[in-house]
């Protein structure tokens, strides 16, 4: 009797286990999240870069490459499943590219307004104007990016693994 109660014990533990998502399985799930919203980055850092160089004629494409991207992550996690049922990390970085895109489509192409005036009309107005709304979209990425490393802390922590340092 007491061996098959330690027998069945052992494939309700066995079995309880072999249901339980993984540490790589977890892994897995983080890079793809992560994955996307690197590339994101890239796409919006490419744009920046076109301000900063003052390249007028790349920045449009480079806006509408940036938000390309944005629509391609964005399916993409919202084709993942939920984690072990958990969705905190999963709906962060929704969260966060939805910030990118409103980002995206109101101060960056606000900005794109202001960077191809011609050098007559372009003056200490819209340079204040320029530096307040970069400033703003840096301040709402960066806080949504936050939240996003701190729902990847948490679900890290959770499934056993720890996030490289950058």
């Amino acid at each position: 009797m007491k061996i098959t109660k330690l027998l069945s014990l052992g494939i309700l533990l066995s079995f309880f286990f072999a249901c339980a998502p993984s540490t790589e399985k977890a892994m897995k799930y983080n890079d793809k999240i992560t994955n996307e919203q690197t590339l994101i980055s890239k796409k919006i850092e490419d744009l920046n870069d076109t301000y900063d160089n003052y390249i007028a004629e790349e920045m449009n494409t480079a806006h509408e490459a940036a938000l390309e991207q944005v629509e391609k992550g964005t399916k993409t996690i919202k084709r993942l499943k939920a984690f072990d049922e958990d969705t905190a990390f999963k709906n962060a970085a929704l969260k966060l590219f939805g910030v990118y895109k409103s980002v995206l489509e109101n101060e960056h192409k606000r900005i794109i307004e202001l960077l191809v005036l011609p050098d007559d009309i372009y003056g200490k107005v819209e340079v204040k104007e320029f530096e307040t709304i970069r400033n703003n979209s840096i301040e709402k990425i960066d806080k949504e990016v936050d939240k996003l490393v701190e729902a990847q802390k948490i679900f890290a922590k959770k499934y056993k693994f720890e996030i490289a340092a950058e």
